[in-house]
């Protein structure tokens, strides 16, 4: 499954909303095994853009999966209903998400279940 975490202009994990990351970082995650594929530009990283949440998605839709810290409602509702799965992450740096990743896979992060709005602890992977 691809994956894709959001960097600031500096490539550090954007502890902001997902939508305003400069970059995106892709990863493949398979049979344990994270492997990086490569660094896509966000195409609208401002704020309040008519648009952006279409345009992000287009950006990541080979990704099945998003690591935020924080995102906003849109793309909270939108984002499952396109197939992309939102894991929320409290590290502080792309080093410990990667880290996480490689040492538990995506069920070292809480999971947005679509249906409550919360994010869950994953039972199984």
């Amino acid at each position: 499954m691809r994956i894709a975490i959001g960097l600031t202009a500096d490539n550090t994990f954007n502890t902001n909303h997902f939508g305003e990351s400069r970059y995106f970082a892709v990863y493949e995650l398979e049979n344990g095994r994270l492997t990086p594929v490569e660094k896509r530009e966000n195409p609208v990283p401002g704020h309040d853009i008519p648009g952006k949440g279409r345009r992000i998605q287009e950006t990541i839709a080979d990704c099945g999966a998003i690591i935020i810290r924080s995102i906003g409602k849109g793309a909270l509702k939108r984002m499952p209903e396109r197939g992309i799965h939102i894991y929320l992450s409290r590290a502080k740096s792309l080093a410990e998400i990667e880290q996480a990743l490689q040492e538990r896979g995506l069920a070292a992060f809480l999971k947005l279940n679509p249906a409550t709005g919360k994010f869950e602890t994953l039972q199984a992977q």
